[in-house]
């Protein structure tokens, strides 16, 4: 199991609770970089010192705003407060999310591959000369160390390149359980269409978490025709539901809210009583997700030991 953090709030309480995951038998903890807000490395960079365990990850950053080189140089440099315990998330970003922070987001698949072939290379000790579409990497070298190449990333083309490249793929959240499957056939696609043993890419799902009130997913989820629709629900219907919420009053989002069927919220969550989160978990394992990693949308402390079984 693992657990998400967010970029909000201070981080020395984001410290203090990658210290009690750890201390609840937490697995994973991956730290979110969605912009200015919180910067991933440096916060990872927290995590190790305040950590004995578990494996911490960058989940995710992009490719342009630190070029591959600088993204492989941190990861390594990670790696040496804690050998074996450090794990490297990267994805294309989206729109309008680059053009806001000033970046030239472009050719997203060909970028991906330029940055992972260049990480890797660099991660492995090789020394780089790689002439790239999107990136490139002149006569560079570095001592090999291991950390983990994980690719962040939605579509069916770059899942087949998570499959060709990567050490790992990790579902984003709002991935109904019923789609991993898919996914999975994809990842498994591009491994073998790289000569590679698909079984050796770890497999991680992001899941929304809500402890003891499903109305937090509820909330995610009313503006998610297409989730809805996933559920069971008609396209009409869910299309007038999604309509209606976005400007409602607050009053009236949360009447709408409770309108979201049930199977919506466990198509896509682990989310109310600890029964509740714990099946929500086994679905998503038995979906394929080796590891799912909690993104909890209410108190963590209480999704977590709910997921434990405490």
């Amino acid at each position: 199991m693992g657990l998400l953090v967010r970029d909000t709030g201070p981080l020395p309480d984001a410290v203090e609770l990658v210290k009690v995951a750890e201390n609840l038998g937490v697995d994973e903890v991956w730290q979110t970089e969605v912009g200015p807000r919180r910067d991933a490395l440096v916060a990872v960079t927290a995590y190790l010192q305040a950590t004995q365990r578990v494996l911490v990850g960058v989940g995710v950053t992009n490719v342009w705003t630190r070029l591959p080189p600088a993204l492989a140089g941190a990861a390594a440099t990670m790696a040496e407060l804690a050998p074996r315990r450090v794990a490297l998330g990267i994805g294309p970003w989206w729109e309008p999310a680059a053009a806001n922070h000033g970046a030239h987001r472009h050719r997203p698949v060909t970028a991906m591959t330029d940055a992972a072939r260049i990480i890797r290379a660099l991660l492995t000790g090789e020394t780089v000369d790689y002439h790239g579409e999107v990136f490139t990497a002149h006569d560079l070298q570095r001592p090999a160390v291991n950390v983990p190449l994980v690719f962040g990333v939605t579509g069916p083309r770059l899942t087949r390149l998570a499959g060709a490249l990567a050490d790992g793929l990790l579902l984003n959240y709002g991935t109904p359980v019923t789609a991993v499957a898919d996914r999975l056939a994809l990842l498994r696609a591009g491994a073998l269409a790289a000569g590679r043993e698909p079984a050796a890419i770890s497999v991680r799902a992001l899941v929304w978490c809500a402890s003891g009130d499903r109305m937090p997913v509820r909330r995610l989820l009313v503006a998610r025709p297409d989730l809805l629709r996933a559920a069971g629900m008609s396209d009409e219907d869910a299309h007038t539901l999604s309509r209606n919420a976005i400007g409602a009053p607050e009053g009236e989002q949360a009447w709408l809210a409770a309108e979201v069927p049930e199977a919506a919220v466990d198509l896509v969550a682990a989310a109310g009583t600890p029964a509740q989160i714990r099946a929500g978990i086994e679905r998503f394992q038995a979906a394929g997700a080796g590891t799912v990693v909690l993104v909890p949308l209410n108190d963590p402390v209480a999704c977590l030991r709910a997921a434990a079984g405490e």
